[in-house]
């Protein structure tokens, strides 16, 4: 049976991911009142920011869940950072992305993200292996 007050943490982060996931979808994002016509039947303004930032966060909640299963501890300080920093993501992709700061700081917040995800997942799995080889000797 697992114990769910030792995966609290992983459970609470997928919960936040999943929030923001729902916000940005139901948001408005990419909604922007630019109309250049391409003979498209929509505008795919709207489609593209949208599909590509829930595709990420689909990546990040099946990573969070997977090093749930594999019972591997995340490292505290790296897990606030990258959900904070989604957070502020998905505030920057709501709002005007054609401010200058907004659309910049969000195109350097993105691959940043991304980075603190590897960087937990790295530092996680080492850190129990370390711990799985000091219980073994």
């Amino acid at each position: 049976m697992i114990n769910f007050r030792k995966k609290i943490g992983v459970i609470l982060i997928v919960l936040v991911i999943v929030i923001i996931a729902i916000f940005i979808s139901t948001g408005k994002i990419g909604t922007y009142g630019v109309n250049k016509t391409v003979g498209w039947a929509y505008n795919i303004n709207t489609i593209v920011p949208t599909i590509g930032f829930l595709l990420v966060l689909a990546f990040y909640v099946i990573g969070y869940v997977l090093l749930l299963i594999l019972n591997i501890k995340l490292h505290k300080v790296l897990t606030y950072l990258h959900i904070s920093l989604l957070f502020y993501i998905a505030i920057n992709l709501t709002l005007d992305i054609y401010n200058p700061f907004s659309f910049y700081s969000t195109l350097a917040a993105m691959p940043l993200s991304f980075i603190l995800f590897l960087i937990n997942i790295i530092l996680s799995i080492v850190k129990s292996i370390r711990v799985k080889n000091t219980t073994l000797n």
